[in-house]
């Protein structure tokens, strides 16, 4: 019997990338777009739990579910762009392509 190749994971945020400024982005034009001051800076110091759960710090709890949507409309238009990779990401991905 043949044996499986192996596979190899890569945690994406803080190991291939860097989402804050991505993230930072989008609040600030969620924030634009709305008129609702949010903390943008402040956002990404608490990334982990649900968009919707930072999303109740702003907005009131029925409008939560809409503008979760809005954000994640507004994401690959300004998120995506301004998210780096991380030092050697690049590296580590072509490396493991390299190994099979």
């Amino acid at each position: 019997m043949a044996s499986a190749p192996p596979i190899v994971g890569f945690d994406l945020d803080m190991t291939l990338i860097d989402s804050r400024p991505g993230i930072h982005a989008t609040y600030t034009a969620l924030a634009a777009e709305t008129g609702v001051f949010i903390d943008a800076d402040l956002a990404v110091t608490r990334l982990g739990p649900p968009l919707e759960h930072e999303l109740a710090h702003w907005f009131p709890d029925h409008r939560v579910p809409e503008i979760a949507d809005r954000y994640r409309a507004l994401y690959p238009g300004h998120g995506i762009a301004a998210t780096p990779a991380m030092p050697g990401a690049a590296e580590a991905m072509a490396a493991v392509r390299g190994a099979g």
